[in-house]
């Protein structure tokens, strides 16, 4: 699958907000979706994201090198920062909860939560192939460590005052040898108190799932949700 369009990422309370909006809440747009325009002209992009009519930025946090920086120029657009994807499981968790505190955010999302696999050090030395072969290639197991490793950073974030976020790819919706997929796995296996959700509903689609059913099932742990459109060409 291949995504074709901007990622909206909607900053929530709860599905009541959510399906019932008043005219002040505006969607958001996760940072990745805009890189390259962002590397050419970080403050006109930021720009450009208001006067269309986002009111938040998701930040992508591994592309961001001056955090201060960063924030000050969200701020200076008139747009929010709810929340960011950080690198949980390729660089200690204190350092990143330390950035994002810094960068102010609420929600802190793991972009890709690798499990305590020999070959998670692959993308660490630049392996960024491997590591895919790995997620798509998850054992009931792998599902059972990721979901220990983030109620862990669950715990250290709300120590902090942040709250993590797991966000989905297509990987977790694939059936497992028992029958399960790896997301029932992660859903039964983390405490919902430390472990939201942002339930990305494109990549569920793709995964063969109902994004409508899984956000209705799990409303009081989806606290974001991002929207793409996905082409098969």
């Amino acid at each position: 699958y291949r995504s074709t369009a901007i990622v909206a990422t909607v900053h929530t309370a709860g599905l009541t907000r959510l399906f019932g909006a008043d005219a002040r809440s505006k969607p958001g747009v996760q940072m990745y979706m805009v890189a390259a325009e962002f590397k050419k002209d970080p403050a006109g992009t930021l720009a450009k994201l208001a006067a269309i009519g986002y009111g938040y930025v998701e930040a992508f946090a591994m592309a961001i090198t001056d955090i201060a920086e960063f924030k000050k120029m969200v701020a200076d657009a008139g747009l929010g920062c709810p929340s960011g994807h950080f690198a949980f499981g390729f660089m200690p968790t204190e350092k990143v909860l330390d950035d994002a505190a810094a960068l102010g955010v609420r929600y802190v999302v793991s972009s890709v939560l690798p499990p305590d696999h020999p070959a998670s050090n692959d993308l660490k030395n630049g392996n960024v192939g491997a590591i895919m072969q790995l997620m798509n290639h998850l054992s009931a197991d792998d599902f059972k460590r990721m979901a220990a490793m983030a109620n862990q950073i669950g715990e250290s974030a709300q120590k902090r005052g942040l709250q993590l976020a797991y966000h989905n790819h297509n990987v977790e919706f694939r059936k497992l040898a028992d029958g399960k997929t790896g997301y029932e796995i992660l859903l039964q296996e983390t405490d919902p108190a430390l472990v939201k959700l942002e339930v990305d509903a494109g990549w569920v689609a793709a995964g063969g799932a109902d994004p409508a059913a899984l956000i209705a099932a799990n409303a009081e742990r989806v606290k974001l949700i991002h929207f793409k459109d996905f082409s098969t060409v």
